[in-house]
């Protein structure tokens, strides 16, 4: 089996291609941002204010813990925090698509796929696919619609991967 390095392709507000000087910050971790990191992996709760109960099991301020969520995410350790939707239970579609880009027009076509919210991942690969991404909709028609329009914007052609079976692994990666 051979395996391919990956480069993760920032979504929105970011520079389109992540660029390895922000992939993990020279700053090493504080034993406190650490057990921030653990708690948003396996304690982040159901409330009102779910950043407050954090804090407070951490012995922190609400605004304290923000400001180092955000700390973190600039350095690179955090990408994205939220809820998972298994959209099939609903009438919509999760799938992953594998694309051909050319590497000149790599940059432009990282920032056409991005433009959408209905994408969630996206990532660099050394293959002769060299783009994948996660696309995730509501309905499978809109996920249809999406991947002909990237298609007609960029010019390269679209392999789509619908999920077919789930597995579920829980992730948990200590800080």
């Amino acid at each position: 089996m051979k395996f391919f390095s990956a480069q993760n392709v920032l979504n929105k507000k970011e520079q389109a291609i992540k660029t390895p000087d922000r992939l993990h910050s020279q700053i090493e971790l504080t034993e406190t941002e650490k057990k921030v990191l653990n708690l948003l992996q396996k304690d982040f709760g159901f409330e009102v204010r779910p950043f407050e109960g954090l804090a407070k099991k951490l012995g922190l301020k609400e605004p304290e813990l923000l400001s180092m969520i955000g700390d973190l995410k600039e350095r690179g350790y955090i990408t994205r925090i939220g809820p998972f939707f298994n959209m099939d239970k609903t009438s919509g579609q999760v799938t992953l698509v594998a694309m051909r880009v050319p590497e000149e027009s790599f940059e432009k076509t990282a920032e056409i796929v991005n433009s959408y919210v209905e994408i969630a991942h996206n990532y660099k690969r050394d293959h002769e696919f060299n783009m994948w991404f996660v696309l995730a909709c509501s309905d499978k028609k809109r996920a249809s619609d999406i991947l002909s329009e990237i298609e007609k914007l960029s010019g390269c052609k679209t392999m789509n991967l619908p999920k077919i079976r789930e597995f579920n692994l829980d992730l948990y990666l200590e800080a």
